[in-house]
């Protein structure tokens, strides 16, 4: 079996500013209506956010005015029934307490170390992970 792996260092010049608050290793995070509904896994990391589909992966690199690039990669040729899960179970958990309605919480969303699409071509997975503040 392959196994793909991407690299995609949040430590350009742009980014280079940064605090060592901000240098957060990436988590990841099930969709449990947090996005959209096409998104099953999302992605948390200081300057870094991402958004992981069936059939793609979409990426923002952040800066203190917001959005500073966005690179979007479709999985051309992926199997449509590919699994998408989250492995190396963290600590941490996430809640989403918006609004005044206790029942619209989300509380207790499970972090993870990694993402993989398994099978997502016959024989590969494609796995991605954080090392640092970088994906």
């Amino acid at each position: 079996m392959s196994v793909i792996v991407l690299g995609c260092p949040t430590s350009i010049p742009a980014f280079a500013a940064q605090s060592a608050a901000t240098q957060v290793p990436p988590v990841f995070e099930p969709n449990q209506g947090q996005a959209p509904a096409d998104v099953r896994y999302l992605l948390r990391g200081g300057a870094l956010e991402g958004e992981f589909q069936n059939d793609g992966i979409r990426l923002k690199l952040l800066n203190s005015e917001g959005i500073a690039a966005e690179v979007k990669m479709r999985l051309v040729g992926a199997r449509a029934d590919a699994v998408i899960s989250g492995d190396g179970a963290l600590q941490g958990h996430t809640n989403y307490l918006i609004g005044s309605d206790p029942t619209r919480w989300l509380r207790g969303l499970p972090n993870y170390k990694e993402v993989r699409y398994s099978q997502i071509y016959s024989g590969t997975d494609l796995v991605f992970y954080g090392r640092s503040s970088a994906l």
